[in-house]
């Protein structure tokens, strides 16, 4: 007789959070979840626009339509009406792009191209996380929706308002 495999529960983590949210209730092995009372979530288009930014975070990985190394870097605003709403930046690593790339390395991070590097490393070291700089953006239609795209990457100005955490 082959006995039945059991399913396994939710772990102690997620049971504990489930109990304090009323959106959560566990169902023997498995979770239900009810969304009717969730806020849908939205973002406000950032405006065109000069922000100044930090670098939050730099992920590598290769480009799902090129095949090419990348960079993704999550920028996160830090001054006026948008302080603290991220935007998202791709540095690419193909042909094409290495000038641009090139030139936004030299306004913000101009040691990480002062000899050769790999990409790969320079993103799990973290060394461009923290760096500040500015952006020019634009609003770009991606897939029907109106989207915040880096247009210029410029130098950290004197007056960025810069908060020192």
């Amino acid at each position: 007789m082959v006995k039945p495999v059991q399913k396994a529960s939710a772990n102690k983590a997620m049971a504990a959070k489930s109990k304090a949210d009323d959106s959560f209730e566990e169902s023997g092995d498995s979770l239900l979840l009810d969304m009717e009372s969730v806020e849908e979530q939205s973002f406000e288009t950032i405006p065109k626009g000069t922000y100044a930014v930090i670098v939050e975070e730099t992920e590598f990985r290769m480009s799902a339509t090129s095949g090419k190394p990348m960079w993704n870097l999550t920028l996160v605003i830090t001054d006026g009406e948008f302080k603290g709403r991220k935007v998202w930046h791709i540095m690419s690593f193909s042909e094409g792009a290495m000038p641009t790339t090139k030139a936004q390395l030299l306004k913000f991070a101009p040691e990480v191209i002062s000899a050769r590097f790999d990409p790969k490393k320079i993103a799990e070291s973290g060394v461009l996380n923290g760096k500040k700089f500015r952006v020019k953006t634009k609003i770009e239609a991606y897939q029907g929706e109106d989207r915040t795209k880096i247009a210029q990457v410029l130098p950290a100005a004197d007056s960025d308002g810069f908060d020192e955490d």
